[in-house]
């Protein structure tokens, strides 16, 4: 929605171009977001339910500074770019980065040029984007070190425009320098010109499915296997409701299950077919021996 700000001396040209444009996306986000927003005024009370059991700024919620706690977490989704990741296996392997190396450097041509060209909105709206889709999840008390990758997980379009952008600003100074890269040029001969044109093409083309091909071995044949993996999913659940499920059983059968976290799995629940009924124990209550 940043397209109709007006910056002089074009601010009647703006109204006239941006302003259809804007209405058109605000249509768009309302039609979008219609479910979500006749749900919470069918159900007020949820609106924020989970966001006051992570405020911050609840003493009740935090110890020491919330204030100090706040901008930890700040330079925590900052890191998240290049240093450090989140360190929950559920949303990440290894507490990797979000970018690598020269993703990094590249994201950071592309915000020094959405800054310096605020005025156009192409610009700045994918900036706008970045900070307004991690700002609220600055102010969440966390379990562990941040970031949180779930809560910043709008932002991850903007990111890939900023690095796409910032990739064009690295090639911008090449191709002042070599004419044989210029978009102008509608032939190609031989010529040493033509030979850096391909050669730049060739390392872009390859640099693509390369990423792609780490981030498969990575995502789907190392994380995916990983014990901290299952263990962060609780895979012995869904384990235990495929193998009792394939048990012939019947309803004068009875299967009863201690647990050292809950009284009760909605995993196992939902994925369990079998007959048999099977009763939840929590082994932390005292009296759980006589229960069973």
């Amino acid at each position: 929605m940043s397209f109709p700000v007006p910056f002089p001396p074009d601010t009647k040209r703006t109204k006239q171009t941006e302003l259809p444009w804007a209405g058109l996306f605000a249509g768009a986000a309302a039609l979008a977001a219609a479910p979500v927003v006749i749900y919470f005024a069918v159900y007020p009370e949820h609106l924020f339910l989970r966001s006051s059991q992570l405020w911050i700024f609840d003493a009740s919620r935090i110890q020491g500074s919330s204030l100090v706690a706040c901008l930890e977490n700040v330079w925590g989704y900052l890191l998240a770019f290049c240093l450090r990741g989140d360190p929950n296996w559920r949303h990440s392997f290894l507490g990797k980065p979000l970018l690598n190396l020269w993703e990094a450097c590249l994201i950071r041509f592309g915000v020094g040029a959405a800054m310096w060209r605020w005025k156009r909105p192409a610009c700045r709206l994918p900036l706008l984007r970045l900070v307004v889709q991690i700002l609220p999840a600055t102010p969440a008390v966390e379990s562990t070190q941040p970031p949180n990758t779930v809560r910043m997980i709008g932002a991850m379009p903007a990111v890939y425009l900023l690095v796409a952008a910032g990739t064009w600003e690295a090639f911008r100074p090449l191709k002042t320098r070599d004419p044989a890269l210029s978009t102008r040029a509608v032939s190609i001969n031989p010529s040493e010109g033509t030979s850096s044109a391909v050669a730049v093409s060739a390392v872009g083309g390859c640099l693509i499915p390369g990423k792609g091909v780490i981030t498969y071995r990575v995502c789907f044949e190392a994380w995916a296997i990983a014990p901290e993996l299952r263990k962060a999913y609780q895979v012995k659940w869904t384990d235990m409701a495929k193998k009792l499920s394939a048990l012939p059983s019947d309803v004068d059968m009875a299967y009863l299950v201690t647990s050292a976290h809950s009284s009760r799995h909605n995993r196992f629940e939902f994925l369990y077919i079998g007959a048999s009924p099977v009763h939840f124990i929590s082994s932390r209550l005292p009296f759980a021996p006589q229960r069973i």
